[in-house]
């Protein structure tokens, strides 16, 4: 009955409550990080998120036999993980820091996301995947403001 209700292309209020509350979320920590640190916790919550997509699709079943999350785990393969992974360690061996502590939340993300998800649904669909990638990006510019210098 959940997959059938996540066909349902109308949003409902906890949607929609969940992408306002991920929007300013991630908006808040925007505006707090100045200068280069924006775009660099940008680019590192990008690069995190898409591995962690990348993650998800070779860890997890398929919830469903057809769909775009279902094409996408047919598709996998060694090389799409890989390339990502190399992408991520350049990415965190530039910022060490936020790197390492990115990495090790995006991980924590889609494993525990991954099985709580798949315990509710038999395997992971597009909009799974797509929810913890939002969540490991959030997650990540919160880690960028919590590791930023402080400003006085």
């Amino acid at each position: 009955r959940r997959l059938e209700i996540m066909r349902d292309s109308r949003v409902g209020s906890f949607g929609a409550i969940a992408g306002a509350l991920a929007l300013l979320g991630q908006y808040s920590c925007l505006t707090q990080l100045g200068g280069a640190g924006r775009l660099v916790a940008l680019a590192v919550a990008l690069a995190m998120s898409r591995w962690g997509m990348a993650l998800a699709i070779a860890l997890f079943p398929s919830a469903r036999s057809a769909g775009l999350g279902a094409a996408f785990h047919a598709a996998r393969g060694r090389w799409p993980l890989v390339i990502a992974t190399a992408i991520v360690v350049g990415v965190a061996l530039a910022t060490p820091a936020l790197g390492l502590a990115s990495g090790i939340a995006t991980v924590l993300v889609v494993t525990l996301g991954g099985r709580f998800l798949t315990g509710r649904l038999g395997g992971l669909t597009g909009d799974t995947y797509g929810a913890l990638a939002v969540v490991s990006e959030t997650l990540v510019l919160y880690l960028a403001l919590a590791l930023q210098p402080v400003r006085l």
